[in-house]
């Protein structure tokens, strides 16, 4: 059997696990993207209920219907296309979970044949099978978030963007736009990653492979930005919540992260509220909505730059140290997965580093990973996403350490090692 399925079936059984241990299939949480699908499903369009003073509740008494952007589309529809055929229960939730499952496991695959293209043999066998068994990615399988679906695309421009800075094709660059572009249809920040990978690439090949792969993403989410400008009136790329995004890292009781200090979720204040509930449900609401928050956090930044550089190394040190607020980065699964992967990308990357081995594109991604952070803010998520884009490092890191192999110093090495021999 050959390294890749070895790969792949192992995360897919260490996923079905997480997904039968972790998952609720009675009471899921499908956060804001489910709250859309099920209006669409109930035909309501792509909309989201409000209350007077701007919060998101369910459906209820109160709340009212608007048009929204709030939530890219990509894991809205994802979730519309599974209740629709598997229904709103127990079958629709397990057929999202399974395939979520599935793409985990394809992404540690991908993973390993990033790594292929910069590490030797040994090295990136190593980070396909980090990739399979790393915590949090098994959790994220189990969990009704954007998570794994952004981390495969993610995988596949990564992989896409290595290789045509080695052998440029205009055909792979345009496939990169294709997954760059849907890859920010889940999240809206996958613009920004894309815009940190093109400059990366655009040192690395031929202008017409950047320009292509540019051009292909824009093109992917024309459509959404031309439903949008429709519908709004107005400019909207991808999110009509990039606004209130931004209020929630740069806010008087901000803490860097997506929590207050108490532990509670930052979602508005007294002067937002007051604001808000001047406003009037209508087509453009989530726009005048967002427009509040944004205007209430460049006043705050305007005002408050002490804060403003306390807030940032906060940021910094949640994202790449702990986040101190929220309650699942701080319990030990993600705090144990976590440190090592990243004291090992350090020793990985001075390794890389000293051996003159072309790790720049990961180098990248961290820096528009933290970039985007210090813009908005932290949540566990981020740093998930951050550790799937280090593990190629983690695992060169790894392979240095004299022992490694035979002694098993680490946990899953002798897993490893029986597994990649």
């Amino acid at each position: 059997m050959g390294t890749s399925w070895k790969i792949f079936l192992a995360a897919l059984i260490m996923r079905l696990v997480a997904v039968a241990v972790f998952a609720d299939f009675h009471n899921p949480q499908l956060w804001e993207s489910g709250m859309i699908a099920r209006n669409i499903l109930a035909g309501s369009g792509f909309t989201m209920a409000y209350d007077a003073a701007g919060a998101i509740p369910k459906n209820g008494a109160g709340t009212f219907l608007v048009p929204s952007a709030y939530m890219p589309p990509g894991y809205v529809g994802f979730l519309t296309v599974f209740l629709k055929i598997f229904g709103d229960g127990i079958g629709g939730y397990l057929a999202i979970l399974l395939v979520q499952a599935s793409l985990g496991a394809v992404s540690a695959v991908i993973l390993y044949k990033l790594s292929s293209l910069m590490l030797s043999a040994p090295a990136a066998r190593l980070a396909g099978f980090f990739a399979a068994f790393y915590p949090p990615l098994l959790y994220a399988a189990s969990d009704f978030g954007t998570t794994v679906l952004y981390a495969f695309l993610l995988g596949i421009l990564l992989f896409l963007a290595l290789r045509i800075s080695r052998t440029p094709s205009v055909f792979d660059a345009s496939l990169a736009g294709i997954a760059g572009g849907l890859m920010s249809l889940v999240r809206g920040e996958g613009l920004l990653i894309c815009g940190f990978l093109g400059v990366w690439l655009l040192m690395h090949a031929p202008p017409r492979c950047v320009l292509t792969m540019a051009a292909t993403v824009l093109l992917v989410i024309s459509p959404w930005f031309l439903r949008n400008f429709i519908v709004f009136h107005a400019a909207v790329p991808v999110t009509t919540s990039s606004g209130f995004n931004f209020w929630r890292g740069h806010n008087p009781i901000a803490t860097g992260s997506a929590r207050d200090e108490s532990g509670a979720g930052i979602w508005g204040s007294d002067a937002v509220d007051r604001k808000l509930s001047q406003l009037t449900p209508s087509d453009g609401y989530e726009v005048e909505r967002d427009r509040v928050f944004l205007d209430d956090a460049l006043s705050f930044i305007g005002e408050n730059s002490s804060a403003e550089f306390r807030l940032s190394l906060r940021k910094l040190f949640s994202l790449w140290v702990l986040d101190t607020t929220h309650p699942r980065a701080l319990s030990l699964a993600y705090v144990f997965s976590w440190g090592p992967v990243l004291v090992l990308s350090l020793m990985g990357a001075y390794q890389c580093l000293r051996q003159h081995v072309d790790i720049g594109i990961l180098l990248f991604f961290a820096l528009g990973m933290t970039l985007t952070a210090l813009l908005f803010f932290v949540i566990p998520r981020y740093q998930i996403i951050l550790a799937y884009g280090l593990l190629p490092l983690a695992a060169a890191g790894a392979a240095g350490v004299p022992g490694f192999w035979v002694r098993g110093r680490f946990g899953v090495s002798l897993i490893i090692t029986i597994l990649t021999t």
